[in-house]
């Protein structure tokens, strides 16, 4: 199995982090700094800030949700308020569990 080259995105230059993370600060750097290493695609797995600094950036081609037979009253939001609007298109939908589905949206640019 290929290893995985982790980096974290944070505005705290100062972050310690356990040994294999890689620190940056911007996401366009950690999307540099993975095709250094040769990847072709990545995962962000982040919060809400992230996941919209990323999106406004223009640097996500597809998004991934699923959807769970749960309703949260008062969650934390998976893009953070910010000036910016995303065009998407719907690529599939895909029961992946029993009652969970997978849909995978395009962004258009």
């Amino acid at each position: 199995m290929a290893e995985i080259y982790k980096i974290v995105v944070s505005s705290d230059t100062n972050l310690q982090l356990e040994e294999g993370y890689n620190l940056t600060t911007s996401p366009r750097h950690a999307l540099e700094l993975l095709r250094e290493q040769g990847t072709e695609s990545a995962l962000v797995d982040g919060g809400g800030k992230l996941n919209a600094s990323f999106l406004r950036e223009g640097l996500v081609h597809e998004i991934h949700l699923i959807i769970e037979p749960v309703m949260i009253g008062k969650g934390l939001p998976i893009i953070a308020p910010d000036a910016f609007e995303v065009r998407t298109s719907l690529i599939s939908v895909e029961e992946i569990h029993k009652e969970e589905v997978l849909l995978k949206y395009k962004v258009e640019k």
